[in-house]
């Protein structure tokens, strides 16, 4: 698979070559005052929550208004633990908290099981558990978990819904009056950062469609990964990057980026795996977007190619 790259591009690519290969037509972009990032850390008592609770009455968690941050809908935040509370019959070293955004501040008593009325669907499903005295649902469909010690994570992005203008964090447990925090310190930290999006149009090949993800905050200075799976495995893959989005029609499949820039020659491993860590450049302005994607030799693609979805990464 050959394409052209685009000839203004030519000479800056060739100057910044030790660059990483994936970062270069990023590192060739208009070179304005790197965007800082909006981060705010909130503090957060170890009793208040936004979910249904019996046989006790809990303060309500405060809404947080997202417009002060710095968000809108569409934004990708990153929140994270800080610090952590003592659960009760335990120590001062839990830090698990779930959050849900809203359309507004109302927050109702605690005996309603949805006590979010403007409650907006965002992030990965969560089932919070049922009450301690009772066994009461306190389930609803809309909220979605921060920090898990017994799922491994200790933060999570999530892109702010359309309408959403209020954020709702509190800390994770079925009774909350015997919670406390001895040294004050548990929190969130609440970050303005990048947005990876799954575009989709991926073509299948030997192993089904290949997928591309990205990770990382598209921060200047941070780290960042790109990781295909599901690939034809021991084969020659193509990065292809671009400024804009094209979807043309290629090889019996969809050409996402507007092509740029080829980085050719990119091996697979046995498991149809690869993986390319790099940095994101400084000086990108906000609101910067590069489209990615990798087209694979693949015999089982309809014309000999199979390819990876779109992915778009746009800075804060």
């Amino acid at each position: 698979m050959r394409l052209p790259r685009a000839a203004g591009l030519t000479s800056c690519l060739d100057t910044i070559m030790p660059i990483d290969p994936c970062l270069r037509l990023a590192a060739c972009a208009a070179l304005l005052s790197a965007p800082v990032a909006a981060q705010a850390i909130v503090p957060l008592d170890a009793k208040s929550t936004f979910v249904h609770v019996a046989s006790e009455s809990p303060p309500g968690a405060v809404p947080l208004a997202l417009t002060p941050l710095g968000l809108q809908a569409g934004d990708c935040v990153r929140l994270r633990l800080v610090g952590d509370f003592d659960q009760g019959p335990s120590a001062d070293t839990v830090g698990d908290m779930w959050g849900v955004f809203s359309a507004d501040a109302t927050l109702l008593a605690g005996s309603q099981l949805h006590r979010v009325p403007g409650a907006i669907d965002a992030g990965a499903e969560l089932v919070t558990p049922a009450t301690f005295f009772g066994g009461q649902p306190t389930d609803v469909p809309e909220d979605f978990g921060i920090v898990s010690a017994a799922e491994g994570y200790e933060e999570v992005t999530v892109e702010v819904p359309a309408g959403a203008q209020f954020l709702f964090v509190a800390p994770a447990d079925s009774y909350y009056s015997d919670n406390s925090d001895p040294d004050g310190d548990f929190g969130v930290e609440i970050t303005h950062v990048g947005c990876w999006k799954d575009l989709g149009l991926g073509l299948a090949g030997v192993n089904g469609v290949p997928q591309l993800a990205g990770t990382g905050t598209l921060l200047a200075g941070d780290a960042l990964t790109l990781a295909l799976s599901d690939a034809r495995p021991l084969a020659s893959a193509v990065l292809i990057l671009g400024l804009s989005a094209a979807n043309l029609p290629f090889k019996g499949g969809t050409l996402v980026p507007a092509p740029q820039v080829l980085i050719a020659g990119l091996p697979t491993d046995g498991a149809g795996a690869l993986v390319l860590p790099g940095t994101w450049p400084p000086g990108l302005p906000s609101g910067f977007t590069l489209w990615l994607q990798m087209w694979i030799a693949d015999a089982a693609g309809p014309h000999g190619f199979s390819a990876s979805n779109g992915l778009s990464a746009s800075t804060p």
